[in-house]
């Protein structure tokens, strides 16, 4: 059982590496989705590795050091104190999760109004080759369109079939900061929306709300798996 919880302990702390470093060099070709879930497995063998080390330290041994003998009782304090640290743990790796979102997930946020609608594209870390976004027909809706990146560089945009009913906006090497806004009256909602390479993913704002709650969530199980080993390792002891 020791053996198990050292093997776990030094695997989740490679993982973790693995999520906090290479987020920023060989991570960023991972997806999203393969982001967030390097960062919970790790999340989790530190948990369990924790636990296991909390166990022994909530009951110290009673004996002289080095003669062995029995471990005396679990402080009150120390299962306080145990438990409150691993929620910080969970706590971290639910920060770490939002934080590989905001950096990696590319996306979209609309607002509608009765007579309009604002679609703000955003770039994160993950860059995009070539962002195709197919807009209504003109009789339908008529938009306007704006560069809104911070810095130097600027969006490197074209429209395509401009004197047809549905013209389409183009921009290559979308990329972290830049950042557009289009705004139709009509209100109308954007969902034709092409990227470049077929990898990367686009997120409508209702997806990325719907991630940060499956974190939230996840981060509460790893939360009472670890508070679960730990009562049953200072049950053992």
């Amino acid at each position: 059982m020791q053996g198990l919880e050292k093997l776990s302990g030094i695997a989740g702390g490679v993982a973790a590496l693995l999520a906090i470093g290479a987020a920023f060099d060989t991570f960023t070709n991972f997806g999203l989705v393969a982001k967030l879930s390097v960062a919970g497995v790790a999340a989790l063998l530190l948990s369990l590795s924790i636990a296991g080390q909390l166990a022994s330290w909530s009951r110290p041994a009673a004996g002289l050091p080095g003669f062995g003998g029995e471990r005396g009782r679990a402080s009150k304090g120390r299962i306080v104190a145990s438990v409150a640290a691993l929620l910080l743990i969970a706590a971290l790796a639910v920060g770490l999760a939002h934080f590989i979102i905001a950096q990696f997930a590319t996306r979209l946020d609309e607002t509608m109004t009765s007579d309009k609608s604002s679609a703000t594209l955003t770039a994160t870390l993950s860059k995009f080759d070539r962002l195709t976004i197919q807009l209504p027909d003109r009789k339908q809706s008529s938009c306007r369109w704006s560069d809104e990146s911070a810095g130097p560089e600027r969006l490197d945009l074209q429209i395509i079939d401009f004197d047809s009913p549905i013209p389409k906006l183009q921009v290559d090497n979308f990329h972290y900061p830049q950042r557009m806004t289009i705004e139709c009256r009509p209100a109308y909602r954007l969902r034709r929306i092409f990227v470049e390479p077929a990898s990367a993913v686009l997120y409508w704002t209702e997806e990325i709300t719907s991630l940060r709650k499956w974190i939230f969530t996840i981060g509460g199980l790893i939360w009472l798996v670890a508070c679960g080993l730990y009562a049953s390792r200072l049950r053992q002891q």
